[in-house]
């Protein structure tokens, strides 16, 4: 019995030093997996980053449409002199002095013709049909590289019309060719009422992209639903690298109830410098143009970055 008991003694000391090296073990190979894991988890993330940003352009194009598509929607008349210093504000907000001399010497002359993707939208915006349209708009831009005029053309309703509702990318597509084969060096395509989503972007755009090079498209987004940020961030993965947009939100569209303004030029750059995107553009410089716009024109600042900005100034 002595030595029974002796063996259950010893065998639960046995049982007791295999648990203990059991446990040991497992608590190793755990760390080792989790050192593992935790290494394999940091390779993802970067990998997830390096996926998300690598298919960005390193430069985006700024176009600024405040003087014209954002004042267009006022109720306020701007004095001339008010737009000359508007615009010579946001001249001075970009680094352009090369570029911008060029531009005096050569005249700096453009023509740009409106196309909507929508039947009902060009008849209430211009005033005729869509073909009728493209028709006047052959002879305007043959006489336009006659001269060695730039020609930049412009395709509204490109998601969705006040009248029609959802716009087929097949249609967006049409007119894009149509103004692509007539010369336009740049065709910006506008989301007039702003319903878009980076899902509907995304699709209208894939199926430009089968007609224009992606080099001579440009993006115009109203930020009614508040998705024009996200909306020009799936542009730029698809390849665009040309943004119009307006100082301090100004715009609307006469045509399009409830349509209020342009994506803010000010929260477009902050976004790019945000993504390590050049874009030659001064954002203190901007918010100043922002800040005088607004102010003539009574409203506050249609900028979340500018207001973001300039109430950290003011509790700074």
């Amino acid at each position: 019995m002595k030595f029974v008991k002796t063996m259950s003694h010893n065998k639960r000391e046995l049982n007791l030093h295999i648990h203990a090296w059991l446990g040991t073990n497992m608590a190793f190979h755990a760390n080792s997996h989790l050192g593992h894991q935790q290494c394999c988890n940091a390779n993802s993330s970067c990998d997830l980053h390096h996926k998300v940003l690598r298919d960005l352009p390193r430069f985006v194009k700024i176009v600024e449409v405040g003087p014209r598509d954002g004042l267009q929607n006022e109720k306020k008349i701007v004095p001339t002199s008010v737009k000359i210093q508007l615009i010579r504000k946001l001249v001075s907000a970009a680094d352009t002095k090369d570029g911008f001399e060029a531009a005096v010497a050569a005249g700096a002359k453009e023509v740009a013709v409106f196309a909507s993707a929508s039947e009902s939208f060009s008849r209430s915006n211009i005033s005729c049909t869509i073909e009728e349209s493209l028709v006047r708009y052959r002879d305007v831009t043959a006489a336009a590289k006659k001269h060695g005029l730039r020609i930049r053309g412009y395709v509204s309703c490109v998601i969705g019309c006040p009248v029609e509702g959802t716009i087929h990318p097949s249609k967006v597509a049409y007119i894009a060719n149509e103004l692509y084969n007539m010369g336009c060096s740049e065709i910006s395509l506008g989301d007039t009422i702003g319903v878009g989503t980076p899902g509907t972007v995304a699709a209208m755009l894939q199926a430009v992209m089968s007609f224009v090079p992606v080099g001579k498209i440009a993006v115009h987004f109203h930020d009614t639903y508040g998705q024009a940020l996200a909306n020009i961030l799936v542009s730029l993965q698809m390849g665009i690298n040309i943004v119009d947009s307006s100082v301090s939100g100004l715009g609307g569209c006469p045509y399009a109830k409830g349509a209020i303004g342009n994506v803010a030029t000010e929260d477009v750059a902050y976004m790019l410098h945000g993504l390590g995107i050049e874009t030659n553009v001064d954002l203190n410089k901007l918010m100043e143009a922002g800040d005088y716009i607004s102010r003539h024109l009574g409203r506050p600042l249609g900028s979340k970055t500018a207001t973001a900005l300039a109430l950290r100034k003011l509790t700074a």
